[in-house]
């Protein structure tokens, strides 16, 4: 073109932006030289379109694809110098009135919306006959691009649809209805972003043109993605529930990497659609959890009435899974919950012996009280819309889960009271939730809860069992015991705040109790685990924990890196916390955790790294500080950190029985690590002989070697080699005198001094 003035159209047609004042303003302006490839005639067929060709001011770099509606190019924006995407109706000056009307309604529909997870509209142009306009440029991919190379993982599946639901959402709200939701219509930014595009089927809620132009061809849309009142060609209900059903069958494909429906030409797929249920997922994709199924599902329900509200509420959903908490899609069974809620404990699993240490100090505990006013508010609705109950039934059973719902909150309130320290309030709201609990069994659970709570352990244990006691004799199921049984352990657990925690006899019987609940249950392999005797039968256990989960279970990851570890097999123990800590990335104990194999792997910066996350996200006077701190300064010292080393070894080692059982524990589980500790110890002393530090942890190793020793020389020998170390620590650095004066005197003892 060489010129930007307007030409009248040779059919003698109207400006079809004339009626439009402000995007008649971005017609092309009389008299601006642009030069190009392509004569004045106009662009005649998309042929022109090559690059170096421009319209208006833009010029052509490649073609990046084509619809159904119109031709999309890579441009360049010769007046603001920038890239972005143009399209062009795809018929050109042969376009129908039609046809034409509907491009508009694309461009004018997403130029109303500006989204994060939308392709944001910037010009709409007229040029020689042709209508086009330009769009942000998404460097990445299209989500069909991505799904051709296999399906995704669930959870960057249910990031990208919880994403998209807000654009869809948004697009809603602002009156604006897709209807060819597809994954060719969602770019995925190179930070895997996803932006959706295409807006030519959208339309205006209520929009009675919208209507009238695609009456004429009502089945417009992608058959394997369309609603059944799509699929029925029943525009005028066409609605927001129909973008729903096209986001469960994204869904859908991004999990199992295939389509619900499948048929040799497209009414094939249509008729299925009518009269078929999409086959199971779980038949599909091995391990997936139930409730991503479930909410898959609702979403493609074949009756509006029965899919989520609006694309907001499916958002909200996914973010409540993946938070997890409770969703609308399945009400969780206990048990369900106590996966979920078990799952997300943040209790630490840091193993001595065949024990797993966890976050004592951190008071994890069943929240009873929200699991159920959520459930309660679910059941609820689901009872109000039960059209075939008679209306006293129903009235009769909302009463009943409202007064659920009043005892939940009611103990919720006890227990703001109590945090509040107005313990009168509190007792008076608990009193209330014990009235109105329903049996013994429950009445035990509430008040085993308030004394764990308010860290009455002894209490708390007591009336613990006396729950499961009461449950056991009036039939309680078994779901139900499991929760109890597992707050019981938590219990114990919290009433040893020491490193490492060794199991009673006690909390073994109740993992023995668990086990016998559901053999197969993931939880219950895990615990199962803790009581095998040799590592190879505690790891196929936990091979077969993980396998059976729905979800990564992120605790028996862990478990099984710590064994994998003390086996040598780092690189696997390594890769264990690395799919641990993915799901709880904000698990101090974790990142502490990968430190250690990371300090096996010679990797001190990494190490480091870890360590100081860790400590970052824990509390000052939390009681594993110790042995995070221990770390970090082997990490440190690894790399010639001496100033922050000597800081942290001595504060750890003020923690007599934290430090002691740390060094116990690498001594008896990774004996060639004390062993290659001393070794390299022995020759960094030779080049620093004035750090203190370095004699007080060679003189650690030594001690604790002594302590493992097979005889008696072996024994004594160790302890000299200690106490002469102990002795050079604290002469180069005085403090150390009083932070080894415990470990001096056991020394002694033994050494024969």
């Amino acid at each position: 073109m060489k010129s930007h003035r307007r030409k009248p159209d040779p059919r003698g047609e109207p400006d079809p932006l004339a009626e439009s004042p402000t995007l008649a303003e971005t017609r092309t302006q009389p008299g601006a030289s642009t030069g190009g490839a392509a004569s004045s005639r106009g662009l005649a067929s998309e042929d022109e379109l090559l690059p170096g060709a421009r319209i208006g001011p833009y010029e052509i770099v490649e073609r990046l694809g084509s619809g159904a509606m119109g031709h999309v190019f890579l441009v360049l924006d010769t007046v603001l110098r920038r890239t972005l995407a143009l399209k062009v109706i795809r018929a050109g000056r042969l376009a129908s009135e039609e046809e034409r009307a509907r491009f508009l309604r694309e461009a004018r529909s997403a130029a109303r919306l500006r989204h994060p997870n939308i392709v944001s509209i910037h010009n709409l142009g007229y040029e020689d006959g042709h209508l086009f306009f330009t769009m942000d440029h998404v460097e990445g991919e299209t989500l069909s691009g991505r799904l051709a190379r296999g399906r995704l993982k669930t959870e960057e599946a249910l990031r990208i649809l919880s994403a998209l639901a807000d654009g869809v959402a948004y697009a809603h709200e602002n009156g604006i209805l897709h209807r060819d939701l597809k994954p060719s219509n969602v770019l995925l930014t190179s930070d895997g972003v996803p932006r959706l595009s295409d807006f030519g089927l959208a339309k205006a809620a209520g929009d009675e043109e919208s209507l009238r132009l695609t009456g004429s061809y009502a089945l417009l849309g992608t058959p394997a993605y369309m609603s059944p009142e799509q699929a029925r060609g029943d525009v005028a209900k066409v609605d927001a529930a129909s973008d729903v059903y096209a986001l469960g069958v994204i869904l859908y494909e991004m999990l199992s990497g295939d389509i619900p429906f499948h048929g040799e030409a497209p009414i094939a797929v249509l008729q299925k659609i009518l009269t078929e249920e999409p086959p199971p997922l779980s038949r599909l994709v091995r391990r997936l959890d139930p409730e991503v199924e479930a909410i898959c599902l609702k979403a493609m329900a074949a009756r509006k009435e029965d899919r989520y509200a609006s694309a907001r509420e499916l958002g909200e959903d996914l973010r409540r899974h993946r938070e997890g908490h409770e969703t609308r899609a399945r009400p969780l069974s206990a048990l369900g919950r106590l996966g979920k809620l078990y799952r997300r404990r943040r209790g630490a699993f840091w193993v001595a012996g065949a024990a797993v240490l966890v976050n004592a100090f951190y008071i994890v505990w069943l929240n009873t009280a929200l699991a159920r006013a959520n459930r309660a508010t679910v059941e609820a609705e689901d009872q109000r819309q039960a059209a075939a109950a008679s209306r006293a039934e129903l009235e009769e059973k909302v009463a009943e889960l409202e007064r659920r719902d009043t005892q939940s909150k009611a103990r919720e309130l006890a227990e703001v009271a109590a945090r509040e320290g107005d313990a009168r309030e509190a007792e008076e709201k608990f009193a209330r939730a014990l009235e109105m609990a329903e049996g013994p069994f429950e009445i035990l659970r509430i008040q085993a809860d308030y004394h764990r709570r308010h860290r009455r352990f002894d209490r708390a244990i007591e009336v613990y069992g006396e729950a499961c006691r009461a449950g056991r004799e009036g039939g309680v199921p078994g779901e139900l015991l499991a929760l109890v049984l597992f707050d019981l352990y938590w219990c114990h657990v919290d009433m040893k705040p020491t490193f490492p925690v060794q199991e009673t006899p006690e909390m073994k019987a109740i993992l023995e109790d668990l086990s016998r609940l559901d053999p197969e249950n993931p939880l219950v392999l895990f615990a199962r685990s803790q009581l095998a005797e040799t590592i190879d039968e505690q790891i196929a256990l936990l091979d077969r924990a993980i396998l059976a989960s729905d979800t990564p279970l992120w605790q028996a990851y862990a478990w099984r890196g710590e064994l994998r570890s003390r086996l040598g097999r780092v690189d696997e123990a390594l890769s264990d916390l690395d799919l641990a800590i993915r799901e709880v990335p904000d698990e101090p104990l974790l990142m502490g955790f990968r430190g250690w194999i990371r300090i096996r792997r010679f990797e001190p910066k990494e190490a480091y790294a870890d360590f100081d996350r860790a400590l970052e996200s824990l509390a000052a006077d939390d009681a594993n500080r110790a042995y995070l701190v221990i770390g970090r300064g082997l990490a440190a010292a690894l790399q010639e950190k001496h100033d922050q080393a000597e800081r942290d070894l001595m504060e750890g080692s003020r923690d007599r029985d934290t430090c002691e059982g740390l060094f116990s524990y690498l001594r008896v589980n990774y004996p060639e690590v004390c062993t290659f500790a001393i070794a390299l110890l022995t020759q960094k002393i030779a080049v620093e002989r004035d750090r203190g530090y370095l004699y007080g942890l060679r003189g650690m190793f030594h001690y604790v070697s002594a302590r493992a020793a097979r005889n008696d020389e072996e024994k004594k020998a160790g302890y000299r080699a200690a106490l002469a170390d102990f002795d050079e620590a604290a002469r180069l650095s005085p403090p150390y005198e009083t932070v080894l004066a415990p470990y001096v005197r056991v020394a002694r003892e033994h050494a024969g001094r």
